[in-house]
């Protein structure tokens, strides 16, 4: 149906950060599900387990070496003071669905599932455009205070990078990875 965005997440680093390659044996905070998992070791790092209200002071004491937040929490919890290097790989798109049960749902008149699915929609696209525009300002003044972004141009090695867990998460629905990389485009 629709959902609402809250920013694409991207890696923050002590160091530099500018291809797949330079991720090899760093430390990197990541959640604790296979996809996140996947990535850290597709990319040649070492996943280390922090909790996020940890961070900060697991950054200043040499603990990761990288972490990944959507641009905005990257400023608003002062990461680019430890860890002043970003890279937008955007590897993962936050979102946020609304759910419904069927029995709820049925229960509407078509009429009101219509009003439902429009405003949805509605709510959907001035999201992203919200999104997009703080995106942007979060930008300019993280540059103006001096972190380094870096732009990932070519997302190519970092889906081969991804490749093996890729291809063991979509087996379970290979039809729906489709749809979504069919929306992606």
């Amino acid at each position: 149906m629709y959902f609402a965005e809250e920013g694409f997440r991207h890696f923050f680093s002590t160091t530099k950060i500018t291809k797949i390659e330079d991720f090899a044996e760093l430390n990197v905070r990541g959640t604790n599900d296979a996809a996140m998992q996947g990535l850290i070791s597709g990319v040649k790092a070492n996943s280390v387990p922090v909790n996020f209200v940890d961070l900060y002071s697991a950054f200043q004491t040499g603990t990761v070496d990288v972490a990944e937040q959507p641009i905005a929490n990257y400023l608003a919890n002062h990461f680019p003071e430890v860890a002043p290097y970003m890279i937008l790989d955007g590897h993962t798109l936050g979102i946020m669905e609304p759910v419904i049960t069927l029995e709820a749902w049925n229960s509407l008149s078509e009429n009101q599932q219509n009003i439902l699915i429009e405003a949805g929609k509605y709510a959907q696209e001035f999201c992203r455009n919200l999104t997009n525009q703080e995106e942007a300002k979060v930008r300019q003044q993280l540059e103006a205070e001096g972190a380094t972004i870096t732009e990932v141009n070519n997302i190519t090695p970092w889906q081969a990078a991804c490749s093996a867990t890729i291809k063991s998460a979509s087996a379970v629905d290979s039809e729906l990875y489709k749809e979504i990389l069919s929306l992606a485009n």
